[in-house]
């Protein structure tokens, strides 16, 4: 059954024995049916806040995102023009069956989950609206807009309200997951092609990317776009590369000295076929006075990206690896499930991650692609090395003179400590290059076994 046809179904199951009860009012049966549709269309907790981004990017007209979470509100500004009347937004958000403007769908989808489901209170205007839109819970009607404002604002409470008595009325004790909206903005909503920030902290770039990006259990360390014109355009984050040697994590030094260069000259293109990070995957180990380094694995994932945030993401390697991608991948144009967070699986979903693959596998053989210098891992270690050696040497050949035996001692604990720490680096240079090299051969893999399924 289409998607179209399981929708009318759903809405005329619920629909068939209701009556409009005056004019501008909908029928109990009708507000029942919103209710659940809201329901069934936030497939996870906070997805709702999910919505509001793409309401805000699908628009093609608002430039900013700015989300200020408190104890009792979490408001979005958004700031640019606002196309559409109180009329439509009132229009889409009361007909279940409104299948208009993106930027309406995602915004009413939204609002009819918080509002009508969660029976948490909303506020909405905008600059070219007189009246701002108000749900209290239990009532939608119209409020003058106070102020006059240059951007759109949405203002949602954290709770369900206990009584009819204006947007700021009691509050149940807190159920809506705060940290749940933030953790979901933080790695679902950094692919978002405008500018956002939560509370004042800058959350669009690629490099934020919870798994590939620099995290606790992921050091960066390259970033890459490609274009072709087969794959529909990828647009990518405005704050990407802003701040990216500035990492919020330890970075294992001698990564970070390889990739100083590749890291500090990337040139990506603002819309491209694919973007992906390439990451090794380390953690520290807490408690030593030098920071340890244990080895961590992982699998290269595809991030399917619809409106500015991921909706989805697939393995795509069978097995982990110490190196892996994070490949992003624009989703419009595919089908998609009611709740719109799931791909329908079909030829062109199979072709577009096929055609992604290879050009992932065709830049990672270009020589412009492939410029860290695993080499200065060991030479950093070396210069590091030079001053204690120095030191130890010193003290080695002024204790000559007054015990041969010390003397002995500290030369032989200079070599012991040079000898050691020199091949652990190359080591750890060699790993990174096996590490590489065996991720080439996994996405080879993985290309092979599609191309065999789809045959």
């Amino acid at each position: 059954m289409s998607k179209g046809n399981e929708f009318d179904q759903f809405l005329e199951q619920q629909t068939e024995s209701g009556e409009a009860l005056s004019e501008g009012s909908f029928s109990i049966s009708l507000e029942k049916a919103v209710e659940k549709l809201a329901r069934f269309q936030m497939p996870f907790e906070g997805a709702w806040a999910l919505k509001i981004i793409q309401s805000a990017v699908s628009s093609g007209t608002i430039k900013r995102i700015a989300v200020k979470i408190t104890r009792k509100h979490t408001q979005f500004r958004l700031e640019g023009e606002w196309n559409w009347t109180l009329e439509q937004v009132e229009d889409a958000l009361l007909a279940p069956a409104f299948q208009g403007a993106s930027a309406l769908v995602h915004l009413v989808t939204a609002l009819r989950f918080v509002g009508f489901n969660q029976k948490r209170e909303f506020w909405f205007g905008a600059p070219t609206l007189e009246e701002a839109i108000v749900w209290d819970g239990e009532t939608l009607s119209r409020a003058p807009c106070g102020k006059n404002h240059d951007h759109v604002l949405l203002k949602i409470t954290n709770s369900a309200s206990t009584e009819k008595s204006g947007f700021f009325s009691g509050f149940r004790p807190k159920k809506c997951g705060i940290a749940t909206v933030t953790k979901l903005l933080s790695t679902r909503a950094h692919t978002c092609p405008i500018a956002l920030a939560m509370d004042t902290r800058r959350l669009d770039a690629l490099e934020q990317d919870s798994r590939h990006g620099w995290g606790p259990q992921s050091q960066l360390m390259q970033i890459r776009t490609c274009l072709d014109e087969s794959l529909p355009p990828l647009k990518v984050p405005q704050g990407t590369l802003e701040g990216l040697t500035k990492a919020q994590v330890l970075v294992e030094q001698g990564l970070l000295e390889a990739t100083k260069e590749v890291l500090n000259n990337l040139e990506l293109s603002p819309v491209c076929g694919i973007a992906y990070l390439l990451s090794a995957h380390l953690k520290s180990e807490p408690g030593a006075a030098k920071p340890a380094w244990k080895d961590k694995e992982s699998c290269s994932f595809l991030n399917w990206v619809k409106d500015g945030v991921v909706i989805q993401s697939e393995s795509l390697d069978s097995k982990p690896g110490f190196c892996s991608v994070g490949l992003f991948l624009s989703a419009e144009g595919l089908g998609v499930d009611l709740s719109s967070f799931r791909l329908l699986e079909s030829p062109e979903k199979a072709k577009r991650t096929a055609i992604a693959l290879s050009l992932l596998i065709r830049d990672f053989e270009h020589k412009r692609s492939n410029k860290i210098e695993f080499i200065k891992i060991t030479e950093k270690a070396n210069r590091e090395n030079r001053d204690s050696r120095n030191t130890f040497l010193a003290l080695g050949l002024l204790t000559f003179p007054f015990s041969f035996l010390c003397g002995v001692l500290y030369s032989g604990m200079v070599m012991f400590a040079h000898h050691t720490s020199s091949s652990s680096q190359r080591q750890r240079e060699e790993q990174f290059q096996k590490g590489i090299h065996d991720l080439k051969i996994r996405l080879q893999d993985a290309l092979q076994e599609r191309e065999i399924a789809e045959s």
